[in-house]
């Protein structure tokens, strides 16, 4: 956005998870949860705590006019995909562009089956990053949907970390890059509040696409470790991942390189994991062997979506026990596919995952 547009109007990225509403962001820069009153003054923040009262009571878009006649103030609510408004976001000046930025609401379910977070999430995210609609095939999503989008490490484990311990004291803003679809690369603006409700504990998060002024070209060069790390992987015929180790089971959070076929999507989505049961119930002990330092060098049977099983040789060690002690990074070396007894039958996944989240 050019510079001299934004002197015209100015933007409010504002939660209502808690019963006081608290400013987020400002004209894309992050704010720590502060009260409207210590953010405005005056008629400002008379008509934006009415435009945000409006919002929550009617749950749609408000465009009200300053006393002055100039300033026109517009709120668009941000709902969670368990229809609670957890967002609203203001414009407000003399020159309010037509439309709103890109918007949306996610929620975390931390009360999942063995603790791995469940996600939830609505179109508006999934526009977001370009999830084409023949593919949104499911309601429950879980970390690798959301963190394989995240282009730079210490972000993602910055943000995992902060979902994967959420608890009553968990409230946190930021920005990160993700990566959509179609390659393209957007600048998001979240923030994250952990609630009780009547179903269990969330982790509300509202987000926003931001334009900081960085180039896109500028970014791409602040990710050439990253595709130096997956080329190298890549080359070699293998397949790369990053995964949580602190559950009895493997969780994805981001493939360094393409998907590997049959891999499932995860213990937190309640569907297949994709891999064999009975290396499954190996996982625990060698996810052991490697969060007490040791390199693993191991089998493993995939889920072959043609039918059968892929018996694959992995990798698996620490990335850095001090900054991420639960982050290991796993390598996969395709082999053949075993194909089951006739006597024994075989249900394959409904589409390859390459079409997933």
């Amino acid at each position: 956005m050019p510079a001299d547009a934004r002197k015209a109007w100015d933007e409010l990225l504002i939660e209502t998870v808690g019963q006081i509403p608290s400013v987020v962001a400002r004209n894309g820069r992050s704010r720590d949860f502060r009260r409207l009153r210590n953010e405005l003054r005056g008629a400002d923040l008379s008509m934006v705590s009415e435009v945000v009262d409006r919002v929550r009571q009617e749950r749609s878009a408000v465009r009200l006019s300053g006393s002055d006649s100039i300033t026109t103030y517009v709120g668009e609510p941000i709902i969670c995909p368990d229809n609670v408004v957890a967002g609203v976001h203001v414009r407000y000046g003399a020159e309010v562009p037509a439309d709103p930025p890109r918007l949306a609401a996610i929620h975390w379910d931390s009360n999942a089956p063995i603790g791995v977070p469940r996600l939830y999430l609505e179109s508006d995210f999934l526009d977001m990053v370009e999830i084409p609609v023949e593919n949104r095939d499911r309601s429950v999503y879980g970390p690798l949907d959301f963190c394989g989008r995240i282009v730079r490490t210490h972000d993602l484990i910055n943000i995992w970390e902060d979902i994967a311990g959420a608890g009553p004291e968990t409230a946190k803003v930021g920005r990160t890059i993700l990566r959509t679809v179609s390659e393209e690369l957007i600048v998001l603006q979240y923030a994250m509040k952990y609630v009780e409700t009547d179903v269990g504990p969330r982790l509300r998060m509202i987000c926003q696409e931001v334009d900081d002024g960085t180039s896109a070209e500028s970014i791409r060069r602040e990710l050439l470790d990253v595709g130096i790390a997956s080329t190298a992987i890549t080359v070699t015929g293998m397949f790369g991942a990053l995964i949580d180790a602190r559950w009895p089971v493997p969780v994805a959070l981001k493939w360094l390189t393409p998907y590997f076929t049959g891999t499932g999507h995860g213990v937190s989505t309640g569907q297949a994991v994709g891999l064999h049961p009975d290396d499954l119930a190996r996982t625990p002990e060698f996810l052991a062997k490697v969060l007490a330092g040791e390199t693993v060098i191991d089998q493993m049977r995939n889920r072959d979506p043609a039918g059968g099983w892929k018996r694959s040789t992995f990798i698996a060690r620490l990335v850095d026990p001090r900054s991420a002690p639960t982050l290991v990074l796993v390598l996969f070396a395709p082999g053949p596919t075993e194909h089951p007894s006739p006597s024994v039958p075989h249900v394959p996944l409904s589409a390859p995952l390459s079409e997933s989240v």
